[in-house]
Order: structure tokens, then sequence, then C-alpha cells
């Protein structure tokens, strides 16, 4: 169980970062 709660948080985490990552990549190119 705890193994199914590790793999979910870190989905969870490796999604936000992306979401973040091409928010900051979309400011970048808007702003060239």
């Amino acid at each position: 169980m705890e193994i199914f709660l590790l793999t979910l948080v870190s989905n969870f985490v490796v999604t936000l970062t992306a979401n973040c990552l091409a928010d900051v990549v979309r400011d970048y190119l808007h702003k060239k």
C-alpha cells in the first residue's frame, strides 16, 4: 500500500513540475 501511495505522490509531483515548467517556457517564448 505504501508503494502505491508513493507512486501516486511522485506522479502528482512530476505532473505539477511539468506544468510549472511548461508555463515558464510559454512565458519565455511569448516574451521573446
